[in-house]
């Protein structure tokens, strides 16, 4: 069988027939790197949503603090 054949989609046609271990630890590592990925950009959307959260309460404690001030009371 030659390495490439316009009959099969290239030289990963052949490590798969030839080494299907191979091939199925290459699509591991694939699937393994994409799922990190998501996670990764997941975890990075979550924790800038809890930062955006943290940001929104601290504004909101200091105007509601002001506002509260404003109006004569003591905070």
């Amino acid at each position: 069988m030659p390495l490439f054949s316009p009959f099969s989609s290239g030289f990963s046609s052949f490590a798969s027939s030839a080494f299907p271990v191979l091939s199925f630890s290459v699509d591991c590592i694939v699937v393994v790197v994409l799922v990190e990925a998501y996670v990764a950009v997941r975890f990075r959307v979550l924790l800038l949503a809890c930062c955006c959260l943290i940001v929104l309460l601290f504004a909101a404690e200091i105007i509601g603090r002001l506002w509260l001030s404003s109006l004569g009371l003591k905070v």
